[in-house]
């Protein structure tokens, strides 16, 4: 059976993790990018943050996208993005025309 996509965003798998870095208030920790998408991120992280928690991953010195904490477990975080349409559709059409975060 074929599985229905719910997702409103197209999301990017890399073929290995992205480095990233993830600002909580004042303090600044390395994570790796799994997958994104304008919707959302997953992460490969091991610094201690609260669910919930507002934050914003830095893809690189211009692109910072606030989001906020939904999932967590061992080594992994599932981060919600509130991006407004301006900021979303460039990503979205970046992402469908294959470029990922490196090229962002």
């Amino acid at each position: 059976m074929a599985r229905i996509e719910r997702r409103s965003h197209p999301r990017w798998h890399g073929d290995s993790l992205y480095p990233v870095r993830v600002r909580i208030g004042d303090q600044v920790h390395a994570a790796a990018l799994r997958n994104i998408s304008a919707g959302g991120a997953a992460l490969s992280a091991s610094f201690d943050v609260e669910l919930g928690s507002a934050l914003v991953v830095e893809i690189n010195d211009d692109v910072h996208l606030p989001g906020q904490l939904i999932r967590r477990d061992a080594d992994t975080l599932a981060i919600r993005f509130a991006l407004a349409a301006s900021i979303a559709e460039p990503i979205d059409q970046v992402i469908r025309a294959g470029v990922g975060p490196a090229q962002w």
